[in-house]
């Protein structure tokens, strides 16, 4: 009987897998030095209180406001050590000398007398209070917060050393195909490298997920399933590559169907049409295609939102409007995301297909930053248009060579 696949839209499917994810949020402190890119489990607050004394804001001379005040601004009679100091930039103001005037807007006269040139003077000026910058208790970090270098400063600041984290979603990927050999090895002829577990491993640790290595797996039902068991144990996430287009060793959708819950089959668009989703043992597996740039693109639109909806964090869309350097053809058969290579050229972005620039057809994968969505039946786009594209949230817009 020929199965009814379940097809859905992009943004249900989204909705699909993050509402059946069944990770177990726990937290783990992690020292301040491994904390980049985590996501903080709960309020991190400071121990200290910056300045813990009254500091110089700017480089400056220091002296007693009542004192200036009584001398009328004459200051010829003034002592260094005495009647006025210097502080530097954060340093600590020696004594209780109370006002200052940056270095810059002062001089020593030929007779080695302080001179201020700055005549409108208000009381505490250039000061920096107590508490300022940091006060103890006050909250440096907030809860599912993803550190970045400058949280690192203020938590070093702050003195905290160690810092409360969620544990990092475990994503295992699980390769099929008898022609695949691992990268590395040598390439015997028909077989082909295995190279999607390459960049989905550097896109779990760039998005704050841990990669688990699983082996390749032959065309063959039972050792499919019996890798799937094996990873749904140990990983929070589970995707699994190619065989679910409709060739005589895909097997993958047959076995879904049997080991656990169907949400469906397939996505509306291509590429990445047959990127399919099922739990099993209670664990989401993820369906992605074996072509390297369906992968491409599926991993960012189905696997990145399950990420970070296990880390609290949103879903990085981001769209920009660029000049269309040549027609984009709609597909004949399916509502189509194009992939698209922009690139900044004066004032504006301008977008060509990846695939049009110079290079194999390998080196697509490393042309394309966007996308564009073309439904069926739109009649393409012209050049000259200017059009809205998505970012891919993984690689930049491309600068134009001089």
């Amino acid at each position: 009987m020929k199965r009814k696949y379940i097809s859905v839209a992009r943004s249900k499917a989204v909705e699909l897998i993050c509402s059946n994810l069944h990770y177990l949020q726990t937290q783990e402190i992690v020292t301040l030095s491994n904390a980049l890119n985590r996501v903080a489990a709960k309020d991190i607050k400071s121990f200290n209180t910056l300045p813990n004394t009254m500091n110089s804001r700017w480089d400056c001379v220091f002296f007693y406001y009542d004192r200036w005040l009584e001398d009328k601004g004459d200051t010829s009679l003034w002592e260094l050590g005495k009647d006025y100091i210097y502080a530097n930039t954060g340093v600590a103001i020696k004594g209780d000398h109370d006002t200052g005037v940056k270095v810059e807007n002062t001089k020593i006269d030929k007779d080695n007398r302080l001179v201020l040139l700055e005549k409108n003077i208000q009381k505490g000026q250039n000061t920096q209070p107590v508490g300022e910058w940091l006060k103890e208790g006050e909250i440096v970090v907030k809860a599912n917060t993803k550190i970045l270098p400058a949280h690192l400063n203020i938590l070093a600041t702050a003195g905290v050393t160690e810092v409360p984290v969620y544990r990092k979603p475990k994503v295992g990927f699980i390769a099929t195909g008898n022609e695949l050999v691992s990268a590395g090895q040598n390439l015997p002829v028909g077989k082909n490298i295995e190279s999607n577990s390459i960049s989905i491993a550097a896109k779990c640790i760039l998005w704050g997920a841990e990669p688990i290595s699983l082996p390749i797996v032959s065309d063959n039902k039972a050792q499919i399933a019996a890798a799937i068991h094996k990873a749904t144990a140990i990983c929070d996430i589970v995707i699994i590559g190619a065989g679910t287009a409709r060739g005589t060793e895909d097997y993958t959708l047959d076995l879904m169907d049997s080991l656990g819950t169907v949400f469906f089959h397939e996505v509306d668009h291509g590429p990445g049409k047959r990127t399919s989703f099922t739990v099993v043992n209670n664990t989401p597996v993820i369906g992605l295609v074996g072509p390297p740039m369906g992968e491409e693109m599926t991993f960012d639109f189905y696997v990145l939102p399950a990420i970070l909806e296990c880390l609290h964090q949103k879903i990085p869309l981001k769209n920009i409007k660029c000049l269309l350097e040549e027609d984009l053809p709609e597909h004949p058969k399916v509502d189509f995301y194009m992939p698209l290579h922009i690139y900044e050229a004066g004032d504006i972005c301008h977008a060509v297909k990846a695939e049009s620039l110079p290079g194999s057809g390998a080196m697509i994968l490393c042309n394309i930053n966007a996308y564009y969505f073309l439904p069926r039946g739109c009649g393409g786009r012209k050049k000259g248009e200017i059009i809205e594209a998505e970012l891919s949230p993984s690689i930049p817009i491309a600068k134009a060579c001089e």
